[in-house]
């Protein structure tokens, strides 16, 4: 793994390294190393073991371990950061505080309030301001070398595809076993909504409506009424903010002011909502919803089983299933990429989906299956037994791995490099 003083951008990061120092204690702060005449510090030594002790894979290395880890880590950042003060390389300011503000509301958002937030930070005794003064530099820090690899090493990165495929062979066998598996597309027809399905969503709706103003809990009505997954939760969403949801949902969303506000009844692909504003800053909300599902008649129903037919027939014809799915299917996530959803384990299948693909074979089409939510027609673009997935299933991650540990080398015969450039003076034995 590549570590170039990229931020630590969660909160219990942040926390780790405040409280674990306050915990053992003030260390004494004696210099450990001196690199092109700048000191680094016992204390910094110190939080970066915490950081390192933090990561899962390094839980049962000891102390001594660490302590080397986290030692090279810093020497390699100052040995990078000499570079690019001799080449005078760094970000702009407002690069910095960009970064910053971004890093700040990643950590705040792990949190239900910004009240909390603050709470935790006093509970560490410090304040959003310590937090802050002390980020800025490690922002910096991450930026400039960020700069620098990408100006040095990054373009060095050359992984030709023999090299893929042998780091994929070489590491087949630490792959985990795969279930059997298919890689599917599918066409897509969910029947129109009927008239007097829509008409009655709306009148509960707006009957649940009148009895929240009347003070009963919306919280125990979604529980009771809501057909979306939230509805155990009581219809809470938790925070999001704008561009999380979906626009006609989101715009509903942010109209209301104030805690308890309602919106009238608000229609998405999902289905009609009642939503209610449980608190917000104008940036981050926080609602509860009431979602009832809408479908089709027994008319509308028969109509969209004819035209996934008719689109059965025309695939047997001959005519492209990606270009029919990119054509004809309501399912608007895969329907732009010709229907690929991707893999799924057999065992993950529903039984009706299941037994309508036993008897497909690879590249072939599956008839018309009638399920609760509509019409699906399944084109079986690989199967594959229990076993290591192949080359094709774990492409992106072995190309992602092997350049990652090229990437590595190079940095590593970079660093080397310039350490015959750079003043290095070790102080401790580690």
């Amino acid at each position: 793994m590549i570590r170039t003083g990229l931020v630590r951008s969660t909160m219990l990061g942040a926390l780790l390294l405040w409280g674990g120092l306050s915990a053992a204690g003030e260390p004494v702060d004696r210099i450990v190393a001196i690199i092109d005449d700048r000191p680094v510090l016992e204390s910094q030594l110190a939080e970066e073991m915490l950081v390192y002790g933090a990561e899962p894979s390094l839980r049962q290395a000891g102390e001594t371990e660490l302590r080397r880890l986290a030692l090279k880590k810093l020497v390699d950042d100052q040995i990078l950061m000499a570079k690019a003060r001799d080449d005078g390389l760094g970000p702009t300011e407002d690069e910095v505080e960009d970064a910053l503000q971004s890093s700040l509301a990643r950590m705040k958002g792990q949190f239900p309030t910004e009240e909390e937030f603050h709470a935790a930070l006093a509970a560490e005794g410090i304040t959003e301001g310590d937090l802050r003064k002390r980020y800025r530099d490690e922002v910096k820090k991450s930026l400039t070398i960020r700069m620098l690899i990408e100006r040095d090493v990054r373009r060095r990165v050359d992984v030709t595809e023999e090299e893929i495929r042998r780091f994929y062979e070489d590491y087949l066998v630490n792959l985990p076993i795969f279930p059997e598996r298919y890689i599917l597309a599918q066409i897509f027809i969910e029947p129109d909504v009927s008239v007097s399905a829509e008409s009655l969503a709306t009148e509960e709706l707006l009957s649940i409506r009148s009895q929240v103003e009347e003070g009963a809990d919306f919280g125990d009505l979604a529980n009771q009424y809501s057909d979306g997954p939230s509805a155990t939760a009581g219809g809470d969403l938790g925070f999001f903010t704008k561009g999380d949801m979906h626009p006609s949902f989101e715009a509903a969303c942010f109209t209301l002011t104030e805690p308890g506000d309602m919106s009238d009844v608000v229609q998405t692909p999902f289905g009609l909502h009642l939503i209610q504003l449980v608190t917000g800053d104008g940036e981050r909300i926080r609602v509860r919803h009431i979602l009832k599902k809408l479908s089709g008649g027994d008319e509308e129903r028969a109509l969209a089983r004819d035209l996934a037919t008719a689109i059965r027939d025309s695939i047997s014809s001959g005519v492209d299933f990606t270009e029919l799915a990119r054509r004809h299917s309501d399912h608007s996530q895969s329907a732009a990429s010709g229907g690929n959803l991707g893999t799924y384990s057999v065992a993950d299948l529903t039984p009706d989906v299941r037994e309508a693909l036993a008897g497909v074979p690879e590249g072939g089409v599956s008839d018309v299956i009638d399920a609760s939510d509509g019409l699906h027609i399944f084109h079986i673009i690989a199967h594959h037994d229990e076993g290591k997935p192949s080359f094709a299933e774990v492409e992106d991650e072995i190309r992602a791995t092997a350049a990652q540990a090229r990437q590595q080398e190079v940095l590593d015969d970079y660093l080397e490099k310039l350490r015959h450039e750079v003043l290095v003076d070790i102080l401790i034995e580690s």
